[in-house]
């Protein structure tokens, strides 16, 4: 049996446009794939499973050019960003499944820092557009 951990990188990308996708991975501090009120139009959206998704997530908070959380405030609002999650960058399989879709990505990012020696970090949602699990 393979159960997930949560001490392995995931592969986090996200592709803005024509640009090329950058892996926010290594800034991620915990996912959440949960319902939100989504794109179901027709019956048929419904009877497929094809509920919305809101994905939740923590990064670091790191103010580099490169982080998670430029990335999320230079892009906040667009579109058609597309998405891939992994538990690890390893080909997708039973064990290793590929989500991908596309995304509208959320607001600007807030953060809140206090006083000690904790790593703060930040929480962001986007919702999904489309979403599917590949296993090969």
């Amino acid at each position: 049996m393979s159960r997930i951990k949560g001490n392995t990188q995931p592969l986090l990308t996200l592709k803005v446009g024509t640009s090329s996708a950058v892996d926010l991975g290594a800034d991620l501090v915990s996912i959440e794939f949960t319902d939100s009120d989504g794109n179901q139009v027709t019956m048929a959206d419904y009877a497929n499973g094809d509920a919305g998704v809101t994905v939740n997530a923590t990064f670091v908070l790191d103010f580099g050019v490169t982080n998670a959380y430029e990335f999320l405030y230079t892009n906040a609002g667009k579109t058609g960003v597309i998405y891939t999650y992994q538990q690890s960058n390893a080909a997708a399989s039973q064990t290793n499944p590929k989500f991908t879709g596309t995304c509208t990505l959320g607001v600007k990012p807030r953060f809140q820092v206090q006083a000690g020696n904790d790593v703060t970090t930040f929480d962001t949602s986007f919702v999904t557009d489309t979403w599917s699990k590949a296993i090969s």
